[in-house]
Parts: C-alpha cells; structure tokens; sequence
C-alpha cells in the first residue's frame, strides 16, 4: 500500500511539474525556433524553413491546448494521471525529433559561425530541458538525446577538426547531463518519497489524535461507556446533545433510560461478549426527546478478558428518516393536496384487485372531473385553482370510509377506489352509485375562495370490478370513458360504464 502510494505521489508530482513547466517551455521553444529561422535565412532553404518552423509551432500550439485542457479538468486518479503522462511524453519526444531533425535540414556545412549558432541553441534548450523535465527522466532524457545526437553526429562527419572537436565536446556534454540527470531524477524522486513518508506518518499521528479526541468529547456521534451492570459510566457531548441532557446528568443512569424494549436484547449480546447493533425509535426518560437511532455496542474487556461492559457508539437518524419520509411523500403522494398520486393508487389497485379476487367481494373505480375548471384558472387565477382542488380533495375524503382510497392524478382529476362492494354486480353498482351521489351532492355545494364564492360541478364515471378480465389499464380507462360520457350528458352527472357496450 505504501509502495502505491509513493508510486502514486511521484507520478503525481511529474504531472504537476511538467504542467507547470508547459507553457513557459513551449513559448521559449517557439522563440528559439523563429529566431533560428531567422538566422538560418541566408544559409537554408527558404520552404524548409517555414515548413519546419510551421511543424514546431503547431506542435506547441497543441501541446498548449492539452495542457489549458488539463488544467481545466485536474485529476487524482492514478490512472488518468498515467495516461496525461504518456501524452506529455509523446509531445516531447516529437518536438524533440523535429528539433533533432534541425542536423538535417538546417546544418550549414560550409559556415562554421551558423554551425556554433545551431549547437549553442541546441545544447542551451537541452540544458534548459534539463532543469524542466529533471522530475521526469524520460521526458528529460528523450529531449536531450533526440534533439542533441543527430546533430552531434553531423559535426563528427563533417571530417574537419574543429567541428569534429565541437562534436565530441557536445557528447561529452551529453553524457555528463545524462548523468548528472539520473542523479538529480533520483534525489527528487527520494525526497517525493521522504516527503510521502512524513505525510503518512502525520496522518496516523492526527488519526490518533482524533480518535483520542473522539472518545474524549469531539466525535459526531454520541459514545458512552457502560458497565456490567447497564449504567452509563461516561458519556460524550453529542450523546448528551442527542438525549437532550447535561453529561453530568446521564453518566451513573442506566442506559436503558434510552427507552425501547429492543435495545435490552442488543445490550445482553455485548454483556455475553457479541457485537450487536440496533435501530429504531427512542424516548429517553431523563427528557423525553424522542427520535430515531442507530446503536452499535461492542464488549470491553479487562486484563483477564472478562466482560466488564462495553461502548456504545449512538447515531441519530431522525434527520435522515424524516428525509425518508419525506422522499416517499414526494414519491407516492400529490404534493399539493397531499392524497396519493397515480403510482400509490396503482398500487393500491392491484391490491383491490387481488383482494377480490380471493375474497369475491367487488369494488369500483369513479373517475372524477372538475367541469369548467380551466375557466375558473382563467379568471381567478392558478392560485384560486389550488385553493379549489384542496377544498375538493377535503370534500372527497368526507365522502368515503377509511378503507376507501381518494387519489389525485393529474390536473382536475380524482379517482376514489371503492373496496369490499357486494359480491353481486348489481348491488356492487347500486353501491358505487350511492357513493357517487354523496360525491356529487357534497361538490355541488358553494366553495369560498378567498372574497370569491364559488359553484363547481363534477363528472363522475363509474367501472366495477367484473368477476374477471379485471386489470389497472381497463379500470382506469373504462370509468374514464364513463366520466366523458357523463360531460356529453350535460355534466354534473354521474355514469356507470356498459360492460355490454
């Protein structure tokens, strides 16, 4: 593991480094290049020189946008970190080669003054290379060797004595780079390693230190200590927080002050030597805060290896369990008038469905629609509109039993779920009939909105359950089209859908 993360951290660092160094290197680079153009212009060919100081820049140019790129999107992971490392390398390693290529397109043989202007610019960017790229020794060495040797070695083969004297100078300043390279590449990656040391080093310290702190009063959940007989012989200031008392009030109290019955059972597991945990709600006595809990306890033990008690480590959920809560809310019930939506009423469905299946006893769908809703949006406004629907939603749940479900689907429109009708089809209709019309009498009636009376009609389509062939779609969709039947009737009416249709 420590080996990964040295690994890592050297990596890292050589990323870090030749990311810093990218933009600084390249415009130096390109500087170089258009000046040794410039001064190459009565020596070269003219087309060999634009068509290598135009390969140059455009090799910068890109190595310029990876690196604003990889600024803009930094990473840590080792293996993204390798990979932006190979891209840095195979950028170096072709502008080095282009560089090196300089021996062939641009080497003056007749003008030794161009000759000592090309190895000076050479060996000068080699060094400056050195100091840049020293955290990585590929990308260092790759741009030494690449851009210095080709040109070293048309020195040696031009035969005269001075250049051959430069040639060999340059490989003796090459091997000397080379290998002061490999020492100074060495150190650096020693003191990455020294420093990666240190951290983790520093990191136990802290850990300790933390946990430490943790047991003594800092942790975030509360932890008390208990003896073999259940009382509390310390306790932290988050235990005290979640309980709602002082420290000093709960330490020597039994720990069954945290009151629910299952907590006992949990308590003997650790008392016999177990790990045990429990989750649920509590009161404790001492306060009556009231709320829910995640308990871990493991026993402690004395010299001996005795049981002589345990820690208990305290969660308090309540937070995340009302966030539960409130989730299924948002999942399962209109936010507006707080009866389920479509997806509970489904569901509560193919329960009705199966229920009467095995029972025999018939429920029904009505499927409710505010007539004229959308004048009255119109004209009062959206807000009024919800103010109605919530009034109805009120009305709606008057009308039926307990075991009945009111759902809001959508829009203007309510479906109620009728549960344990007659077995017989006609009385199951009369029935839904009956609950149709306690509907309709009791959302005739006048709503105030505000300053505003108002008078709002429904539709109302009934489908009862048939011995078979029963299924969520059909319900739905059959007392949907009794509902439209009962608007082309004139609305305010109620229809019972024709299986004989």
């Amino acid at each position: 593991m420590i080996n990964q993360t040295k690994t890592k951290a050297i990596q890292f660092e050589q990323y870090r480094q030749l990311l810093s160094v990218n933009n600084r290197t390249l415009i130096t680079s390109s500087i170089m290049a258009i000046i040794l153009c410039y001064w190459q212009r009565d020596v070269s060919d003219p087309s060999v020189l634009k068509g290598w100081l135009a390969l140059i820049l455009g090799i910068n140019l890109a190595r310029i946008v990876i690196g604003f790129y990889y600024r803009q999107i930094p990473t840590v992971d080792l293996h993204e970190i390798q990979k932006r490392l190979k891209t840095f390398r195979i950028g170096i390693i072709t502008a080095s080669v282009v560089w090196g290529a300089t021996s062939l397109l641009m080497f003056p043989t007749n003008h030794v003054e161009q000759q000592m202007l090309l190895l000076y610019m050479l060996t000068g960017f080699s060094a400056g290379s050195f100091y840049s790229y020293s955290i990585d020794f590929i990308s260092a060495i790759a741009y030494t060797l690449l851009a210095l040797i080709p040109l070293l070695i048309r020195f040696l083969a031009t035969g005269e004595s001075f250049s051959m004297l430069m040639g060999a100078s340059g490989f003796v300043f090459m091997a000397f780079t080379v290998l002061s390279l490999r020492n100074v590449n060495q150190s650096q990656h020693e003191t990455i390693g020294l420093r990666v040391d240190a951290v983790e080093k520093e990191k136990e310290i802290t850990a300790s230190e933390a946990r430490y702190r943790m047991l003594l009063n800092h942790s975030p959940v509360g932890i008390a200590h208990f003896d073999e007989d259940l009382n509390i012989t310390y306790c932290n200031q988050s235990l005290a927080d979640i309980l709602q008392s002082p420290q000093d009030e709960i330490v020597n109290r039994s720990i069954l002050m945290i009151k629910d019955d299952a907590i006992l059972p949990t308590l003997n597991k650790v008392l016999a030597g177990e790990v045990a945990t429990f989750e649920g709600q509590y009161r404790a006595t001492i306060s009556e805060a009231e709320g829910w809990m995640e308990l871990t306890a493991a026993p402690a033990f004395d010299s001996a290896g005795e049981v002589v008690g345990g820690i208990a480590i305290v969660h308090d959920v309540t937070a995340q369990k009302l966030a539960a809560d409130e989730i299924k809310q948002l999942a399962f019930y209109d936010p507006l008038t707080k009866l389920p939506n479509r997806r509970l009423l489904l569901d509560r469905l193919d329960h009705a469905l199966t229920i009467s299946v095995r029972s025999g006893k018939r429920g029904a769908l009505l499927f409710i629609d505010l007539d004229h809703f959308k004048v009255l949006n119109d004209t009062l406004g959206h807000d009024m509109g919800d103010l109605l629907l919530k009034l109805v939603a009120e009305r709606l749940q008057d009308c039926v039993r307990d075991s009945d479900t009111v759902a809001r689907i959508g829009g203007d429109e309510f479906v109620v779920l009728l549960e344990g009708l007659s077995k017989e089809p006609m009385e199951a209709a009369s029935q839904a009939e009956v609950r149709a019309n306690k509907i309709l009498t009791a959302l005739n009636k006048p709503y105030q909105l505000g300053k505003h009376q108002h008078h709002s009609t429904p539709s109302v389509g009934i489908a009862v359950f048939r011995d078979h062939g029963n299924s969520q779609v059909e319900l739905l969709k059959h007392a949907d089209i009794a509902m439209y039947q009962a608007k082309k009737a004139g609305r305010n009416l109620m229809k019972m859908f024709d299986y004989e249709m």
